[in-house]
C-alpha cells in the first residue's frame, strides 16, 4: 500500500505558562466577527518564541527529512462566546500553522480534505454518495486545554458554533529548507 498525498497535523502537548501572548487589543473580525486580536498589536518574549518554535520544530522533524529553519511570522488570540464560530479558511502564504488550546473543554476546529470544494464545484460530487464512507472529507480533532495542534497553512478549517466561552492562539509559521 501506498499512501499519497498525505496531509500531516501534529497535536502536542504545550505548557501554557511559557506562552504568554499579550494582545493588545481585540474586534470583531471576518464574516463570522468574532473576536479576535488578529493584526492587532501581539507580543511574545523571546524565550517564549523559542520554546514555540521548539515544540513545532519537535513535531515536524517525525515528516520533514531534510535540516529546515522556521520562522513565526503571526501570531493573535481569538475569544469565542456561546454561539461563536469561524467560517472556512486557510492560511494562504505560510507554510505551517498552529492553534494553541488555551481555554477550551473539547476543541470544535474542523478540517476539510483538500479535494472537497473542487469536487463538488467541478464534478457534483455528493456528499451522500458512497465514497464518503471510505474516505473521511472531515476531521476534527479533540484537542483540549494545553495542546496545540500544527497543520499544512494551505488545509481549510472552521471552527463549529461554540456552547462554552473558549480562547484560542493561532499564527502562522514559515519554513524555509536548508
Amino acid at each position: 500500500m501506498y499512501n499519497i498525498f498525505s496531509t500531516p497535523i501534529f497535536i502536542d502537548d504545550i505548557d501554557l505558562s511559557k506562552v504568554n501572548l499579550l494582545s493588545e487589543s481585540f474586534k470583531a473580525q471576518w464574516e463570522s466577527n468574532t473576536i479576535s486580536s488578529h493584526g492587532e498589536t501581539n507580543t511574545l518574549k523571546q524565550e517564549e518564541v523559542k520554546y514555540l518554535l521548539d515544540t513545532i520544530v519537535k513535531n515536524l522533524n517525525e515528516f520533514i527529512q531534510d535540516p529546515f529553519e522556521i520562522s513565526l511570522t503571526q501570531m493573535w488570540r481569538n475569544k469565542y462566546k456561546p454561539g461563536d464560530f469561524q467560517e472556512k479558511h486557510a492560511h494562504v502564504k505560510h507554510s505551517f500553522s498552529f492553534i494553541i488550546y488555551e481555554q477550551v473543554t473539547e476543541s470544535k476546529t474542523v478540517f476539510v480534505h483538500p479535494i472537497q470544494q473542487l469536487l463538488l464545484e467541478k464534478y457534483g460530487y455528493d456528499k451522500d454518495d458512497k465514497m464518503e464512507c471510505i474516505f473521511n472529507h472531515q476531521h476534527e480533532p479533540k484537542c483540549k486545554t494545553g495542546q496545540i495542534i500544527i497543520f499544512p497553512s494551505y488545509l481549510e478549517h472552521f471552527v463549529r458554533s461554540n456552547d462554552e466561552e473558549t480562547i484560542t492562539v493561532a499564527g502562522n509559521i514559515k519554513l524555509n529548507i536548508k
